[in-house]
């Protein structure tokens, strides 16, 4: 008998009959519709799947071709150089064919200082005076002093200058020999204004240095110099030659009474020696008439005779001029040095013991104490706020109120003040008198506060390092500092040295004798500084030195690699000599690199064609049925000829618009009008250079392009330019006219032909107010003499071009005799920014922007969803169907079990009831 519990079974069923089969089986044709929805289900999944391969097959497509999307990967030109050790190169698609000549007078090179003295190993000390010692360098203007503590040894002084943050570009190395190492200094960059130059405490025997510091000083600008021990009179012409390009000046040595008299000259070849000034570098004893005011006291008259002479000087890059009258004595020259500089920066005071003025610079960058921040504190004793009204009143809580001021790296004492002097406009100190408030100022290097009247408050420092300031006997405020000489440690009130600004100078011109900076040599050979003692081999840094094509002129360069010499072209120079650097086409590259676009192309139509084919020979017998004749739960697609993809409307529209790219005109190209038409393009179409697409349907190749080689080579050989602009042009303007160069097509132009309509004046001049572009009123900047199309609305918006300023031929060029400005885009930047729309995913539910497949792929997606709800409500009835069908078959089955029952109960009667009669 069955039973039920917790669910409907069916166990030695009274009938013998098998329902559960039975219920399965009327489940399997009950099933029927959820088997339909899942068989649908997964043909919409297998489309989505073959979008995807679409997908991946445009993404690999669009990756491969971006190899390809620039002139200079598309389009390579190899440079052939006949000396090697010489000069080598290599070419950009903008450059043409040719051969260029370069000879190389002289490479660039780096500063490099190498000691003189082998150590015995890297532990070896290099300070044993006992106390603390000092190594200062400068490179490119940046000095830096390093602390060298009693017993440092070689490695430790090496780390020291590697390690440090302020490092402006050194590197120092120990360099090993045959019995030890020799310390060694270089500048990491090459070029002549990179100059370096090193010097150290007396304590550092082994470090010392006899170079000086040459200053040179023309047109209020400043150059530095360093010359070294053992330099010569020419070479010292040299190495000032090595950077005319950015003194302005040319140095050589002329014959004059029987010396070699340094002379400058302009770049028009205008002599003007009296203009440039000179200091240091150990020209003092070579100077016209040096020592010739040796004794002469302040009171002396400067001239004897013949005034007015010019006495000028040049500081921190402006020239200042006096003129001398021969009524004029030194201490009135002095007078006159000391009014030139404002706030006092620049002092001079005459020595008579060598003859010339000695100058004292009063502006320097502050340093902390601690090589931290630069903080300056001050607490206010009394200080004044306005109120409602703008009245200044007592501020109750300002007595020792505290005020800090932090100070960025490289500030100066100006900027202390400056710092200082904010403060005080929201806190107005004050003492008895509030209305004349206090400031600060420089004076002379002195950080300085006055009253508005002028009175200077004095100072007085606590032992605990505090300043007070004080009105009289009234404090105004205390104040305490990290910063050297300011510091609370010091005391406030002195001169900041000129030893603390080494790379402040004055360069003086002159000629008056004895003061003028006129400078002459025995001979050309003659050394400028002759020192035995000097303990540095040394090579200074210079420019590279070149001329091209054979021409006189010659060129300089900081480095050995030459990025703008010749446009299109980078020239690595070796070493001194001549060479010829061949540029020639790579036409074979060339047509490699477009049989790899072709077949990059070819592989994404391949695929296209893969999931889209009709398979007319395929054989199929439409839907089968079981042996009942009930049709199986298969796919169509299984007895269809076609694809999954076949006949897809999104894919038929990828199809044409990338057959529209392969087969169409390039967007901004224009065919040539005639075979005398030079400005236009000779080939816009693929067609026309050989490629074109397979139109033969019994072709397994049909739909994919294929090349005319032969073709090719004639197009390559008539315009090679032309042949990769019409694959990889990238938004390349051009025009067809000669009254206008495109200067830019700024980045939100569009690909095509544009109209460019203006006026000439009768003068050749042009109308400025006429432009237009594109049918825009193009905006005129004068300043860099360009047209701008400013409409955003414009296709053309962003697009800038030029006019020469005279010289064009009189007419209105508008309507019909209108230039035309052009815009290209290559195949291969068209096909990559299609692919990017055909890409281009449904974001955060917008599905406006979306390419057709991606929007495809989301409605299949959304059509997949709502069958897996069907699917899902169709399991939920076939789940109560069965429970329904358990619960009538058990009934059923509990019936025939009762009706058995009674039946062998009959049965059993009638056999005793025969039984009995018998």
């Amino acid at each position: 008998m069955s039973s039920i519990s917790g669910g409907i079974t069916f166990q030695g069923l009274g009938s013998g009959t098998d329902f559960a089969s039975m219920i399965e089986s009327l489940k399997q044709v009950e099933s029927m519709q959820k088997s339909r929805m899942e068989i649908w289900k997964a043909e919409w999944q297998l489309r989505i799947d073959a979008f995807q391969e679409i997908t991946t097959a445009m993404t690999e497509a669009k990756t491969a071709l971006a190899e390809f999307n620039t002139m200079n990967k598309m389009l390579k030109r190899n440079v052939a150089s006949s000396d090697e050790k010489v000069a080598t190169a290599t070419a950009d698609s903008t450059i043409d064919q040719g051969l260029y000549s370069i000879d190389v007078k002289q490479l660039a090179t780096s500063a490099i200082y190498s000691n003189k003295t082998t150590f015995t190993g890297k532990d070896a000390k290099i300070n044993t005076s006992g106390t603390d010692q000092t190594f200062s360098y400068t490179y490119k203007g940046v000095t830096r002093t390093i602390d060298v503590s009693p017993n440092m040894t070689l490695e430790q002084f090496t780390k020291k200058i590697n390690n440090d943050p302020k490092n402006p570009g050194v590197k120092a190395s120990m360099i090993k020999n045959g019995s030890g190492y020799v310390f060694q200094i270089q500048g990491k960059d090459t070029g002549a204004e990179n100059t370096l130059s090193i010097s150290a405490s007396d304590g550092l025997t082994a470090f010392k240095s006899a170079d000086q510091i040459l200053t040179l000083a023309y047109n209020g600008k400043e150059s530095t110099f360093s010359v070294t021990n053992g330099m010569t009179a020419e070479g010292l012409v040299d190495l000032i030659n090595n950077r005319t390009g950015s003194t302005g000046v040319t140095a050589k040595l002329e014959e004059s009474n029987g010396k070699q008299t340094l002379k400058f000259y302009d770049a028009t070849g205008i002599e003007v020696t009296d203009k440039v000034g000179l200091s240091g570098g150990g020209l003092d004893a070579f100077i016209n008439g040096a020592g010739a005011l040796k004794g002469k006291q302040l009171g002396d008259k400067v001239l004897s005779s013949g005034g007015p002479q010019k006495y000028s000087f040049t500081y921190e890059g402006k020239e200042y001029s006096i003129d001398v009258t021969d009524t004029m004595t030194f201490q009135d020259l002095q007078d006159e040095i000391n009014k030139q500089v404002p706030n006092g920066e620049l002092t001079a005071e005459w020595n008579s013991t060598t003859g010339k003025f000695d100058f004292t610079s009063h502006k320097r960058t502050l340093e902390s104490t601690n090589g931290g921040s630069l903080n300056f504190s001050f607490r206010v004793g009394t200080a004044y706020k306005k109120n409602d009204s703008g009245d200044w009143v007592k501020d109750p809580d300002s007595t020792n109120k505290l005020e800090s001021l932090s100070l960025s790296e490289g500030a100066t004492l100006d900027d202390l003040v400056d710092a200082f002097n904010k403060a005080a406009t929201a806190d107005k100190f004050a003492s008895a008198n509030v209305s004349p408030g206090y400031t600060a100022s420089n004076e002379n290097g002195v950080f300085t506060v006055k009253r508005a009247d002028g009175t200077v408050l004095t100072t007085e420092t606590l032992p605990d390092g505090t300043v007070r300031y004080m009105d009289g006997n009234t404090v105004v405020f205390e104040t305490n500092s990290n910063i050297k000489g300011l510091a609370s440690s010091s005391s406030l009130g002195q001169p900041i040295p000129n030893s603390d600004t080494p790379n402040v100078s004055v360069a003086v011109s002159s000629d008056i004798e004895g003061l003028g900076t006129t400078v002459s040599f025995a001979a050309a050979d003659e050394k400028i500084i002759n020192d035995p003692s000097d303990n540095w081999y040394s090579q200074q840094a210079q420019d590279a030195r070149f001329s091209l094509n054979g021409w006189s002129q010659e060129f300089t360069s900081s480095s050995n690699t030459l990025t703008d010499v010749v446009e299109g072209m980078t020239i690595t120079l070796k070493s001194k000599g001549e060479t010829n650097l061949n540029v020639v086409d790579d036409k074979e590259q060339l047509k490699e690199n477009i049989q790899e676009v072709v077949e990059t192309i070819n592989t994404l139509l391949m695929k296209i064609k893969e999931l889209t084919k009709y398979d007319e020979d395929k054989d199929v017998e439409g839907p089968s049925t079981t042996d009942n004749g009930v049709l199986n739960m298969e796919s169509q697609l299984t007895w269809q000829k076609g694809s999954a993809l076949t006949g897809n409307y999104g894919v038929q529209l990828l199809q044409s618009r990338l057959k529209n790219i392969t087969s169409g005109r390039g967007l901004g190209f224009v065919p040539q009008e005639s075979s005398n038409d030079t400005l236009n393009d000779l080939f816009s179409s693929l067609s026309q250079i050989g490629i074109k697409t397979i139109t033969d349907e019994s072709d397994p190749n049909f739909g994919l392009l294929e090349i005319d080689e032969e073709k090719l080579d004639e197009a390559i050989e008539k315009d090679i330019r032309n042949v990769a602009e019409l694959f990889s042009a990238d938004m390349l303007g051009d025009s067809n006219s000669e009254n206008f160069t495109v200067v830019s097509t700024g980045t939100r132009a569009k690909a095509g032909s544009y109209k460019v309509e203006y006026k000439v004046n009768d003068d050749g001049t042009l109308d400025t107010t006429s432009v237009k572009i594109n049918g825009a009123a193009a905006s005129y900047d004068s300043s860099s003499g360009t047209f701008t199309v400013g409409d955003m609305n414009n296709a053309a918006v962003g697009v800038s071009i030029t006019f020469p300023t005279d010289g064009l031929t009189p007419g209105d060029y508008s309507g019909a005799d209108a230039d035309i400005l052009t815009i290209k885009d290559g195949k291969v930047n068209q096909m990559i920014d299609q692919l990017a729309d055909e890409l281009r995913p449904v974001a955060n539910g917008s599905k406006e922007s979306a390419g057709a497949i991606p929007l495809l792929i989301d409605n299949y997606k959304t059509v997949i969803q709502n069958i897996d709800k069907k699917i899902e409500r169709e399991e939920a009835r076939l789940v109560t169907w069965e429970k329904r069908m358990k619960a009538k078959f058990a009934r059923l089955d509990t019936l025939l079990s009762e009706m058995n029952n009674t039946m062998q109960a009959n049965a059993s009667a009638l056999a005793q009831l025969s039984s009995g009669s018998s």
